[in-house]
């Protein structure tokens, strides 16, 4: 199944990031972060079901700009932007 929803937040960040997501029934997923340039930095494995599943992504160690959080499954992908800035 296609997510139906994903939330990156707080959005703009300074690094510690939650990303909730859901789809309808339950179905495997990847979870990746992209650069500017469409490099693939973080990249795992997830579930997603209807009741929505939460994950915590540290990108602390990541210069400031701007970021693609994606979760792709066979149906489809769903992609947001996200705003890394400075402490």
């Amino acid at each position: 199944m296609v997510p139906v929803d994903l939330q990156v937040f707080p959005n703009p960040s300074n690094g510690k990031v939650t990303v909730t997501a859901r789809s309808i029934g339950r179905t495997g997923a990847d979870l990746s972060v992209v650069d500017a340039l469409g490099r693939e930095l973080q990249r795992e494995s997830i579930a997603l079901d209807n009741n929505g599943d939460q994950w915590t992504l540290d990108l602390s160690e990541l210069a400031r700009g701007v970021y693609f959080v994606k979760i792709e499954t066979t149906q489809g992908v769903l992609v947001r932007k996200l705003l890394l800035e400075g402490e």
